[in-house]
């Protein structure tokens, strides 16, 4: 697990347990496995920006992402 310099937080460390506990069924592609978010910073002119992302595990066994269909947009 890698921990960033804060630590890991009780709800990230429960995420990480019910991902473990979900890996087989990751791992026969009966569940499937997404990541969403959003960043915001930033720029060096001092603009405000917003990032939304959506990758998902497209294949468990070469560890290969995709890029979701929707969600995904910069600004």
């Amino acid at each position: 697990m890698a921990v960033g310099a804060q630590g890991a937080t009780s709800s990230q460390i429960s995420g990480q347990q019910i991902l473990i506990s979900q890996y087989m069924q990751i791992k026969s592609k009966n569940l499937f496995l997404y990541y969403f978010g959003v960043l915001k910073y930033d720029d060096a002119s001092g603009n405000s920006h917003e990032t939304q992302f959506c990758i998902y595990l497209s294949n468990p066994d070469t560890k290969e992402s995709g890029i979701c269909d929707s969600f995904n947009d910069l600004n």
